[in-house]
């Protein structure tokens, strides 16, 4: 339990990090990071006007899509970075729509349990990674000079939410909030949020292709799961308490929440920290 409150606390702390220029009326002065030069680790709208830096997987999108730059060279170092250090804990951990989903979730509402079927599903997040995030641009960018940012225009819901709909409603302009709900990407928005309810980080598990990507490292990452396997019992509680799609503690799924731990009779998972400490 106590873990959990920590954990919930860092992705409080993420979120306010990164939308750091909301608070910009109280300290009259905004966040002066190199927009265009650094990421945040989690999904994050950099279109969004309270961000204080660029999303990994806009940036991305842009690189292919018309610019080979340095900067897009920069910004793939950093997610490599941030994979070889952390993994998909920072999924579990310092992702703002990770951590929206998780608040929804505990919305009273029917619930579906994890099964076969979205296990196969959490592949689908592989296929929208090559598509659209690294198909669509690049050969619309090659094809046209100006390539389409497609996983932003047409799937992710923070680029709706962050840079359109919550900065309008917080205005309290009518009209625009009018413009807003007129969006074609409203009712995709809408109807991923009452899956948000229904199912246990749906976006999350399903599509989001920067998960598919720090999944990759989960294996050797600095900081993640590990399982003493002198203690385990395999008596699966760990698999069957973790709401993720996980077929072992650790795996390209775990986003090292943290709740097989206090499912282990045994206690013998724990989080693998550098230089053993």
């Amino acid at each position: 339990m106590k873990l959990q409150i920590r954990r919930h606390a860092v992705q409080l702390c993420a979120a306010v990090l990164y939308n750091a220029n909301a608070f910009t009326p109280l300290t009259g002065r905004a966040v002066d990071f190199p927009y265009d030069k650094t990421c945040v680790p989690g999904l994050n709208c950099q279109y969004c006007r309270y961000t204080i830096a660029g999303c990994p997987l806009g940036v991305t999108q842009q690189a292919l899509s018309g610019s080979f730059s340095a900067v897009a060279w920069q910004f793939w170092g950093m997610l490599v970075l941030f994979g070889l250090l952390f993994g998909r804990m920072i999924c579990g951990w310092a992702c703002p729509m990770g951590w929206l989903q998780e608040l929804l979730h505990k919305v009273p509402f029917p619930k579906l349990k994890k099964n076969r079927m979205t296990y196969y599903l959490s592949y689908v997040k592989y296929a929208v990674n090559a598509l659209f995030v690294l198909a669509i641009p690049l050969y619309t960018g090659l094809v046209t000079g100006r390539g389409i940012t497609a996983f932003c225009a047409w799937i992710c819901p923070g680029n709706f939410l962050e840079a359109l709909f919550l900065p309008t409603l917080f205005q309290g302009s009518v009209d625009n909030l009018v413009i807003a709900v007129q969006n074609a990407k409203f009712f995709w928005v809408m109807a991923l949020l009452v899956a948000m309810l229904w199912i246990y980080r749906p976006f999350c598990r399903f599509l989001c292709p920067l998960g598919a990507f720090y999944g990759l490292f989960n294996r050797f990452s600095a900081v993640g799961m590990t399982v003493d396997v002198k203690a385990c019992i395999h008596c699966s509680a760990c698999v069957q308490t973790c709401p993720m799609d996980i077929r072992s503690v650790g795996d390209r799924e775990c986003i090292g929440c943290g709740a097989c731990m206090s499912a282990c009779p045994t206690k013998a998972i724990g989080i693998r920290r550098p230089f053993g400490t």
